[in-house]
């Protein structure tokens, strides 16, 4: 008996023997080797990515005065309207500042008088001027790319775009231009000689003085209209195959920056 003890003894310490070296290298090897963490790949975000601009907010007045004639075809020996024409109306304008040569946005609603006139006849010794002056209402969007110069809203700048009108009412006249006299009366428009719905393209520029948040505007353009005035001569007798309305207008404007946009860092 005394001996199976002595020899289940001599069992268990060679057991520790070589078991205990094995537990510290394990032991040691957990603490030397250390864990693996899981890394996200730097991804760009949505939001990151987007980054807001500062984005100014104009609203002005406008009014001038303009000039008329009228492109027919055939020629009815056409003259340009001699009585000046009103215009006047708001506007809406924004405006990116960094990006200053890509150009502003400006969005009109204006009332405006437009006409024409030509001689009754070819005859030399004519004496009689027919002319027409309407009023509509004009709704343009224009593109103005611009340089500024001097502070505040200070720039030169162009204006190109679209401009979309509608016929109110009108007066036709004739006049002998060797007396003075003229008769005058409204006109009436018939559906199916006159067109009441005009559209076109605008093209001018102007100057913008900037004082603080205000800026004084003189603006120069040139409507060229790309539809007719008056329906072509398939569809009524007596008028001609074209009739497109041009007009030459000079306003003033007073503009107001209202609302600034802020950039995120301003926030």
């Amino acid at each position: 008996m005394k001996r199976n003890t002595y020899i289940i003894k001599v069992v268990t310490s060679l057991c520790l023997v070589i078991l205990c070296p094995s537990i510290a290298v394990a032991q040691n090897t957990d603490k030397a080797i250390p864990k693996k963490t899981e890394t996200k790949p730097d991804v760009p975000t949505l939001e990151a990515a987007w980054k807001p601009v500062a984005v100014d907010h104009i609203f002005g007045i406008r009014g001038g005065l303009g000039l008329g004639n009228a492109r027919m075809e055939p020629s009815r020996n056409n003259k340009t309207l001699p009585n000046w024409l009103q215009n006047y109306g708001i506007s809406y304008r924004f405006d990116v500042p960094a990006q200053k040569y890509v150009g502003t946005i400006e969005i009109d609603l204006q009332y405006m008088e437009k006409g024409f006139a030509y001689a009754v006849s070819f005859a030399e010794d004519n004496n009689e001027i027919y002319s027409r002056k309407y009023s509509v209402i004009e709704f343009p969007i224009l593109w103005q790319p611009y340089f500024p110069f001097g502070k505040g809203e200070s720039r030169v700048f162009v204006n190109l775009g679209p401009f979309l009108s509608y016929t109110l009412s009108g007066t036709e006249r004739t006049t002998n231009i060797k007396t003075g006299e003229y008769v005058e009366h409204k006109y009436l428009y018939d559906p199916l000689r006159d067109n009441r719905v005009e559209y076109g393209v605008i093209v001018g520029g102007g100057v913008a003085i900037g004082i603080k948040r205000f800026a004084v505007t003189l603006d120069f353009r040139y409507n060229i209209a790309l539809s007719d005035a008056l329906k072509g001569v398939n569809n009524y007798a007596g008028n001609p195959f074209r009739s497109p309305v041009d007009q030459m207008s000079l306003s003033l404007g007073l503009q107001y920056r209202f609302i600034k946009g802020k950039t995120k860092s301003n926030e």
